[in-house]
């Protein structure tokens, strides 16, 4: 039995009639114009999506980092807070029991990088009874390490995002009436 053989010369077209005296081949060679044009369309449709993917992504990235920004500068103020010996004078009064008492709530603005944030802090005057339930603190300055006096602060941050939507961030701590500097010291 003999086996087919192959060529790898090119294929002729074979040659049909269409009109009388004219011969036109049965293959096709090139591209139509309607085939390009299709072909152009969806590249450029991928281009676009890929375009907007970018800018989706920027976008993302820079509201995270306005975020992380707003987070900074809402534990900067509770820090303040925090830290009774950086009260200044005035403000929050120059020692940590005076800085304690003229801890009140308030507000403020501040630049950033990405946006500009508004910080907001509300405290609540809080203590302990006698049965060691947390209730409103009738007086702050007569607080003392039995009292249990504390303040609960609620801080705030709001800004516009890049996308132009309002977002806002909240945290609460407490702070203690008892100077840090004397919290470690032994009782008699």
């Amino acid at each position: 039995m003999r086996l087919p053989t192959f060529s790898l010369a090119p294929v002729r077209p074979r040659w049909r009639s269409g009109q009388p005296g004219r011969r036109r081949p049965t293959t096709q060679h090139g591209f139509t114009l309607l085939e390009a044009m299709i072909a152009f369309l969806i590249a450029a449709i991928g281009f676009l999506a890929v375009a907007r993917l970018q800018t989706v992504t920027t976008d993302s990235a820079v509201v995270t980092a306005q975020g992380n920004e707003a987070l900074q500068y809402a534990e900067d103020k509770l820090n303040t807070f925090r830290t009774t010996s950086s009260y200044t004078a005035g403000t929050y009064g120059s020692t940590a029991s005076t800085g304690y008492a003229n801890l009140v709530s308030g507000s403020d603005t501040v630049t950033g990088v990405n946006a500009s944030y508004t910080r907001t802090w509300t405290v609540q005057n809080l203590s302990f009874n006698a049965s060691n339930a947390v209730v409103p603190a009738t007086d702050t300055k007569t607080c003392t390490v039995e009292g249990g006096c504390f303040k609960y602060i609620t801080m705030v941050v709001t800004w516009t995002d890049i996308t132009g939507v309002l977002r806002s961030l909240t945290l609460n701590t407490h702070v203690s009436s008892v100077d840090p500097a004397a919290s470690g010291g032994l009782s008699n």
